[in-house]
């Protein structure tokens, strides 16, 4: 009998079958608790874990109530652009200057090769239509001083002409006089006549006075009838003067507003400028420099200073399902390098 294991002593003696290894019992206690432990862990990845994703998506900035859109008016090439987006602007400044499609090439000179205008055929139009604008606008200026002349004419002569009424009737009254008193000197010596207290020829001078002071009377009421019928008709000329002169006055402001008329068009052959119509910030400028702009086409708009913008991001459809209320976002805008304003955080 021996102290070791026949299976001991039969491998001992053979011992080209190697060395014996001795496995304990699998721990079966705490691959328990590892699988335990690993599920736990798996469950709370599953409720509150995330799964982090960045995606570079476009968008737009819109106001959140309301924007001022600016038109072209009539079309043609954008210029000049005098201001950038984001620029604030104030009401009646001048955002685009457009060149008209319909100009034309006054003395075309040749300027490095290419044709090249350095007056254009509307120029010489529009200064020829200024000058008779301000010629229109002396010759009004004149013709309401040359009324006003009139008018203190009228009412001048007027006056004088009333005078002279006044001082006629006046003669006329002394001459009544006058003649009502030599009318009795005449019957005091017809009476004396006939009793022969007086000559004939007495008698016959005031008789004579009497017939004389009757003709100067008779040409005093004509002269104080046809001073009178100046007078109406200078009353009446004087009414008719303000219709008159009103029409000589619209007839030469009619004048001046048709070569208005024509200087408008003369400049909008030539070009226009475009001027902002509220005070704000520039958003969204459609066309650049030298692009054609269609016309009654909108350039740019413009939001007001009491506004506010939001983003309106354009999302694909495979990042949709990463979305939640809350979520943050980075934003960066065309019109500033974010690498040195940096971005903007919203959510």
């Amino acid at each position: 009998m021996t102290l070791f294991r026949q299976q001991a002593v039969d491998h001992f003696l053979r011992s080209s079958d190697g060395a014996v290894l001795q496995v304990g019992r699998l721990p079966y206690r705490n691959f328990c608790l590892f699988i335990v432990f690993f599920l736990l862990c798996l469950l709370a990845f599953l409720r509150w874990g995330r799964y982090a994703q960045t995606e570079v998506v476009t968008g737009v900035l819109i106001p959140a109530a309301g924007y001022t859109k600016v038109f072209s008016g009539s079309g043609g090439m954008a210029e000049t652009l005098h201001v950038l987006e984001g620029d604030r602007v104030r009401r009646g400044d001048v955002l685009l200057t457009l060149r008209s499609a319909h100009s034309a090439c006054l003395e075309p000179v040749q300027a490095g090769g290419q044709r090249a205008c350095y007056r254009d055929v509307n120029e010489g139009r529009i200064e020829q239509i200024a000058r008779l604008i301000g010629l229109q606008r002396q010759r009004i200026a004149a013709q309401e001083q040359l009324h006003r002349q009139e008018v203190q004419a009228l009412d001048t002569a007027i006056d004088h002409t009333q005078r002279q009424i006044r001082l006629a009737q006046a003669q006329r009254a002394q001459q009544n006089r006058d003649i009502a008193l030599l009318q009795r000197q005449w019957s005091d010596q017809q009476t004396l006549l006939s009793g022969a207290h007086v000559s004939r020829a007495v008698f016959d001078e005031k008789e004579r006075e009497l017939l004389s002071s009757r003709l100067q009377l008779s040409v005093i009421d004509k002269e104080i009838a046809e001073l009178q019928a100046r007078l109406a008709a200078r009353r009446e000329e004087r009414q008719s003067l303000p219709g008159r002169q009103r029409i000589q006055q619209l007839e030469a402001q009619q004048r001046l507003a048709d070569l208005n008329i024509q200087l408008v068009e003369a400049n909008a052959r030539l070009g226009q400028q475009i001027r902002s119509p509220v005070d704000g910030r520039v958003s969204n400028i459609v066309y650049e420099q030298g692009n054609f702009i269609p016309p009654a086409g909108p350039v740019m708009a413009i939001l007001p200073d009491d506004g506010q913008l939001y983003a309106e991001l354009y999302v694909p459809t495979r990042a949709r399902g990463f979305l939640t209320t809350g979520q943050p976002v980075l934003l960066r805008f065309h019109a500033f390098p974010y690498q040195k304003l940096a971005l903007r955080r919203r959510v």
